[in-house]
């Protein structure tokens, strides 16, 4: 029974917090922006000067977020990264129109990236499995197969064992 009323004591707070909040921040509070049409896509390290603050954030690697905001070029998506500059340091899309330079979209199969990677498959705990690609882009790979792929990572070489997968989604950063 104490331990039941310790819990309360943490969650009660919590809980009338959220009830709180959520009148004044109103429906649709936590929906995505349309994306803020651009004409050519910001490249890293450019400055982005957005119609106003994001409310979202994206991971750009294990212990690195940034503000986020929803770009469109040439009718494809893309995430984009902000740092506190302003200045553009993560860009990612899976938009099935976006083709990299080598011609790979998302979906396309783990065999298919091989073909055009600059090295072996990368794995950031936490994060992501991806290969680099020789454009500069990198193809972040959902591997199918039995429980959780990041068990199935060759300790001595980071790579991960051969299998199944496909094309998640594609990113630059910085």
């Amino acid at each position: 029974m104490l331990k039941l009323q310790h819990l309360w004591r943490g969650v009660l707070p919590v809980v009338v917090a959220l009830l709180c909040v959520s009148p004044v921040l109103g429906e649709g509070a936590f929906d995505r922006p349309a994306p803020i049409r651009l004409k050519a896509l910001p490249a890293i390290g450019e400055k982005l000067t957005p119609p106003e603050p994001s409310r979202f954030m994206t991971m750009a690697s294990p212990s690195q977020l940034y503000e986020s905001y929803l770009v469109a070029v040439d009718g494809v998506v893309y995430e984009l990264g902000v740092d506190r500059e302003g200045l553009v340091r993560f860009i990612s899309t899976g938009d099935p129109q976006f083709r990299t330079p080598e011609g790979l979209k998302a979906g396309d199969s783990l065999a298919a990236v091989r073909v055009f990677a600059t090295g072996k498959m990368r794995v950031e705990g936490g994060w992501a499995r991806y290969i680099p690609l020789r454009s500069g882009w990198n193809v972040v790979i959902a591997l199918r197969g039995e429980g959780d792929a990041l068990s199935r990572v060759v300790p001595d070489t980071g790579e991960a064992e051969p299998g199944d997968g496909s094309v998640s989604f594609f990113f630059r950063r910085q």
